[in-house]
């Protein structure tokens, strides 16, 4: 069996590498015997971290993804031009032959034989249907619509579309959904519009992320007490925050107002609780500074009790965070992934600041929604009052919530056996 999970992320991100990390267990709890070859953005981040987390790679294979961006700005516009030509170059051939490894050379053929040999193609480019990424989004579908005219079967695992308004990506993404075999959308509106574009071809399931699956390390307690030195007597609640720029907002608050009320909900969780603040990044080191450490920093300097605070200023594998939230009495969540690691992985509550819809949706899934607020409504006053009731009513919430969470997971386990079915 041959199987390759495609269009993944880097490990700078953390929800991305949980991605990788539990469609590779998916893969191998359902079969015995198989080959699996992943291509990323970053193999060397990717597998350096699997190994970290105990992955054996004798039958894993981690790879470039079809088109890699440079980090060098220069070669940034040779490799564009380049990439372009060799995507017309490569519809050309499929008009004549699938076969179209056999004409193509350098690091391309080897990545296409690897595509000719698979039995199944896994997605999990979570967020490539998406217009404000639309550099992303433009090579991402070419390369699963070549992946699909060379005959091979696509599935896609954890997919939110959107938000999309340009014509020319709609009308694209209609066509590599519509011949792919099955898809899983983690949110109720992506759904919708599966339905809306009229996609019947693929299995579709209305479904949840696959990171709802992720184990934790056990080396939660000594990364938050002896390397962090927390206090093992006060609770810890973490937080976790996002640089983000408010491009498409439509509400009253904006990214000072956002910095603002995290700051005052910290203060106030340690005047009133005497609780301890932890500062849990999920994506660190992506250019233009744009990374989590920095959105900690934001919010930490405005804190008028920052002596309670602490930063984690490196970034931790998906196990390792997991098992950090776990040790936290309740998160206070921007970054998506943060939330699942955190209720999903990990079984700790939380309160939302959505900032997509893909987050309030995931607060309506685990029945949170009372928790949950959009970025650009969020005010100090909604926070405070989320803090109290979720203090008022912890032990309710967290049964509440592992129940939940073990429904949630039974279902996608079944989605997942049907599409790969």
């Amino acid at each position: 069996m041959n199987v390759v999970i495609t269009e993944a992320g880097s490990a700078n991100n953390v929800g991305s590498m949980a991605l990788i990390e539990n469609a590779v267990n998916i893969i191998k709890k359902r079969y015995d015997e198989v080959e699996i070859y992943i291509m990323c953005a970053d193999p060397i981040s990717v597998k350096e971290t699997l190994i970290l987390e105990g992955f054996n790679l004798k039958n894993i294979v981690v790879t470039e993804d079809l088109f890699t961006v440079p980090n060098n700005k220069f070669r940034k516009y040779i490799w564009l031009l380049s990439s372009i030509l060799w995507i017309y170059y490569a519809k050309l051939v499929l008009i004549f032959t699938t076969r179209i490894e056999n004409f193509v050379f350098g690091q391309r053929k080897m990545l296409l034989a690897q595509i000719r040999n698979a039995d199944v193609v896994i997605c999990i480019g979570a967020e490539r249907i998406n217009d404000i990424y639309y550099k992303i989004e433009f090579f991402s579908l070419h390369a699963l619509h070549i992946y699909e005219k060379m005959g091979k079967d696509l599935l896609h695992f954890s997919l939110t579309i959107g938000p999309v308004f340009h014509k020319w990506s709609i009308k694209f993404a209609k066509k590599v959904l519509n011949n792919s075999k099955a898809i899983l959308v983690r949110d109720q509106k992506s759904f919708d519009l599966l339905i809306k574009w009229e996609i019947n071809k693929p299995k579709i399931f209305n479904s949840y992320d696959i990171a709802l699956f992720q184990r934790q390390s056990l080396r939660g307690e000594t990364i938050v007490y002896n390397q962090y030195k927390l206090v093992k007597e006060k609770p810890i609640i973490a937080i976790s925050v996002i640089n983000w720029r408010f491009k498409y907002a439509n509400g009253p608050s904006k990214f000072e107002d956002y910095i603002y009320s995290v700051a005052k909900a910290a203060d106030y969780l340690i005047e009133k609780y005497n609780y301890q603040i932890l500062f849990t990044p999920t994506l660190v080191g992506e250019e233009n500074a744009i990374d989590d450490i920095l959105a900690s920093n934001y919010v930490f300097n405005k804190m008028k009790y920052k002596k309670n605070a602490t930063i984690i200023e490196s970034l931790l594998s998906p196990s390792d965070l997991t098992s950090v939230f776990s040790v936290c009495k309740f998160g206070i969540v921007t970054r998506m992934h943060a939330a699942i690691l955190s209720s999903g992985g990990a079984g700790t509550p939380i309160i939302a600041i959505n900032y997509l819809y893909k987050l309030r949706e995931y607060m309506k899934n685990i029945d949170s929604e009372e928790f949950s607020i959009d970025i650009d409504n969020v005010n100090e006053a909604f926070l405070i009052k989320a803090i109290d009731n979720l203090n008022q009513n912890y032990e309710y919430i967290k049964v509440k919530l592992f129940k939940k969470i073990i429904l949630l997971k039974n279902i996608l386990d079944s989605h997942i056996d049907n599409a790969l079915n």
